[in-house]
C-alpha cells in the first residue's frame, strides 16, 4: 500500500497526539517526583504524585491506543483483535500495550513477568483509594506504598520508552517512512 499525502498527514497528527500527552504528563510525573524527593515524608507530595503517575499510565495508554487505531485505520487493517473498550484499568494497560507492540514494534514484548509491573498492578489499588476515600486515615500513603508506586511508575516509563524506541527501530528496518518524532506507518 502507498502512503499518499492525506495519510502522512493524519498519521503525524495521531503521532503528535500520543507523543505530546505522553511527554507532558511524563514531565508533570517527574516533576512530581522531584517535589517528592524533596520533600519524601509529606503526605501532599505522595498522593499528587500517586495521582500524577497514574494520569500519566491512563493518558499514555489511551494516546497509544488512539494512535495505533488511526494507523490501522488508515491501512484498512483490521485484522488484529483490538482490546476492548470496556476493560478494567490493569487489564486495560496490559491489554494495550501488547497490542499496540504487536502493530507497530512487533519484534518487542512488553515484560510483565517483573516486579515493576506487579508494582503497578498493585499501586492502582493504592490510586483507587486515595482518589475515593472514606476516611481522612486512607489518605495517608506509607513509606512501603510510595515505594511501591515509584517502582511500578520507573517500570511504565521504561516500557513506553521501549516501545516507542522499537517502533522507530521496526520503521527503519521496513524502509517505512517516519518523520522526526517517530512511526508513520504501520
Amino acid at each position: 500500500m502507498s502512503v499518499t499525502p492525506e495519510m502522512l498527514k493524519v498519521s503525524t497528527e495521531a503521532l503528535d497526539v500520543w507523543l505530546d500527552l505522553d511527554n507532558a504528563l511524563h514531565a508533570d510525573v517527574m516533576e512530581l517526583l522531584e517535589r517528592l524527593y524533596a520533600k519524601p515524608s509529606d503526605q501532599t507530595c505522595r498522593r499528587a504524585y500517586i495521582r500524577g503517575a497514574w494520569g500519566y499510565i491512563e493518558g499514555g495508554i489511551h494516546g497509544l491506543y488512539h494512535f495505533v487505531r488511526t494507523m490501522e485505520d488508515l491501512a484498512k487493517d483490521a485484522h488484529t483483535k483490538r482490546p476492548a473498550e470496556r476493560l478494567g484499568t490493569i487489564d486495560r494497560v496490559k491489554a494495550t500495550l501488547k497490542w499496540g507492540s504487536e502493530r507497530i514494534a512487533p519484534d518487542w514484548k512488553p515484560d510483565f513477568s517483573t516486579k515493576g509491573w506487579r508494582a503497578v498492578q498493585s499501586s492502582l489499588d493504592l490510586r483507587d483509594r486515595l482518589m475515593h476515600p472514606k476516611s481522612a486515615a486512607q489518605f495517608n500513603v506509607s513509606d512501603e506504598e510510595a515505594e511501591i508506586v515509584r517502582t511500578g511508575m520507573m517500570w511504565f516509563v521504561a516500557t513506553m520508552r521501549d516501545l516507542k524506541q522499537n517502533s522507530m527501530d521496526h520503521a527503519d528496518s521496513c524502509n517505512i517512512e517516519r518523520g522526526k518524532r517517530g512511526v508513520l506507518g504501520v
